[in-house]
């Protein structure tokens, strides 16, 4: 139990309801990595549809053998690297976009990106920062800034602690 359980969860939900129609291994297995593949590219997708720049960058990346090996796998690298790719074109979204002050939409998906993140493997933990390249203006005022930055920093850190709380009891 290295690995939180949202690590699994495309391929979980998948397997669940391949049970659901299937009743051998390799139906409900299939199931799991049909689900983690649509997950990871419906993930790759919001990521070229948000990322103000280099799309095609984006494209390369998804389109690397490693990285499509591993979005069709059981494996917890397929959501830790679509979630990757999908956080690094939020943040950079936010920073470039033309809109003046983040929306609660905007923060929702910094806190929930920033937890499963660290949740999914403890070395993506520093990637968390990425959103440290968002303008203070767009969150109004220097304080907020690092109210919400430093919250979603803390939350990271807490929600890794946890698990690794948890998870030491079975290494």
């Amino acid at each position: 139990a290295l690995y939180a359980p949202v690590s699994y969860l495309p391929q979980a939900v998948g397997m669940f309801l391949g049970k659901l129609v299937s009743d051998t291994v390799f139906g409900i297995t299939f199931m799991g990595k049909l689900f983690a593949m649509l997950s990871s590219l419906a993930m790759v997708y919001l990521s070229i549809k948000l990322i103000p720049v280099k799309k095609l960058s984006l494209v390369l990346i998804a389109l690397m053998p490693m990285f499509l090996q591993e979005s069709v796998s059981l494996a917890a690298d397929c959501l830790i690297n679509s979630l990757s790719m999908l956080m690094v074109a939020h943040a950079l979204y936010l920073a470039y976009n033309d809109k003046e002050l983040l929306s609660k939409k905007d923060y929702a998906f910094l806190y929930l990106g920033v937890l499963f993140v660290a949740l999914c493997k403890i070395v993506y933990l520093p990637l968390c920062a990425i959103y440290f390249i968002i303008p203070r203006e767009k969150f109004g005022n220097a304080r907020k800034f690092a109210a919400v930055l430093g919250g979603a920093m803390l939350l990271a850190i807490f929600g890794n602690l946890v698990w690794l709380t948890i998870s030491s009891g079975y290494l």
